[in-house]
């Protein structure tokens, strides 16, 4: 099959729009895309980068059309993955010679991902890590990156992403979670440029570009609640090519006519922002330390 607009070899079909594509149109449709999302960016930018395809992507595709853009990861400390996924995003950046900060969650909160599963496994209390790593992911990237004066974070949430969170959100009757993060300089202001791209696009434009990224999947995300919602997406976009925008597009309108109630805070322990006495992230810290201290449990620092 021929690409679309020249004579070459298409190497991707793209269902929801009939389009055939070359790796060259098919980089130049992608790029467009995530280009209208960075549009009008003035300023420092910083990339939220794991190591894996999606933000290794927007990391290469940020680069080239940022004048200044460094990188923050944090390491949540899971023991044969992110070790390899952090060496992977530390070659990316020197490779594009760009600052690379990374953030040791066990140095800060005491808790690796792989002690606080270890912790509440041998307690036989219900647990899930991706809610741990979620909220610590924000937490430290956004203060890591007012510190150095960063403009605005991307993150690498693509299409799949985006109509999953909506789906959960729906589900949960939680459409705050949609909302833009409260204005001012409390937080960066947030930009997913790979909003409207399928995640199949960015693995392939890493293909075609010849990104170095880590493959592998989190050992915690067979049990992650997105499962179920991603299988429910894919079926969707399966039978109707074109669903996940549909979700997305549908989402976004149904959370502009929300606002964000109450005012923000600052945590009294941190001094974080945040729209509770005490934020997430300190909530979280302190349940684990409560655990551990606990008389009738022992916790090995070998974990």
């Amino acid at each position: 099959m021929k690409c679309d607009k020249c004579n070459n070899k298409a190497i991707e079909h793209i269902r929801y729009s009939g389009a055939h594509l070359c790796a060259e149109h098919f980089t130049e449709f992608l790029e467009e895309r995530a280009k209208k999302e960075i549009r009008g960016i003035k300023g420092r930018a910083a990339v939220a980068l794991s190591g894996g395809k999606d933000s290794t992507a927007l990391l290469h595709f940020a680069c080239d059309k940022i004048e200044e853009v460094i990188a923050i990861t944090l390491n949540e400390g899971i023991k044969g993955y992110r070790d390899e996924s952090i060496k992977i995003a530390a070659d990316n950046c020197r490779a594009l010679g760009i600052e690379h900060v990374i953030v040791d969650l066990k140095k800060e909160i005491g808790f690796s991902i792989d002690d606080i599963f270890s912790l509440y496994e041998k307690r036989g209390i219900k647990h899930a890590e991706c809610s741990f790593c979620g909220v610590m992911r924000r937490y430290y990237i956004n203060k890591v990156a007012k510190g150095m004066d960063v403009d605005y974070l991307l993150f690498a949430h693509n299409l799949d992403d985006m109509a999953q969170t909506a789906l959960m959100n729906i589900t949960h009757n939680d459409l705050a979670r949609g909302l833009p993060p409260y204005s001012g300089r409390v937080f960066v202001k947030r930009i997913a440029p790979f909003k409207w791209i399928p995640e199949r696009e960015v693995a392939i434009y890493c293909f075609v570009k010849g990104i170095n990224c880590h493959i592998a999947e989190c050992p915690y995300a067979r049990v992650a609640e997105r499962n179920r919602y991603r299988s429910a997406v894919n079926i969707l976009e399966k039978g109707t090519p074109g669903a996940r925008h549909g979700i997305v597009k549908s989402y976004d309108r149904i959370s502009k006519l929300f606002c964000r109630e109450g005012e923000i805070k600052r945590c009294r322990e941190c001094g974080e922002p945040t729209s509770r006495e005490i934020c997430k992230r300190c909530e979280m810290a302190n349940t684990l330390h409560d655990l551990k201290n606990s008389p009738d449990f022992s916790f090995s620092e070998e974990v």
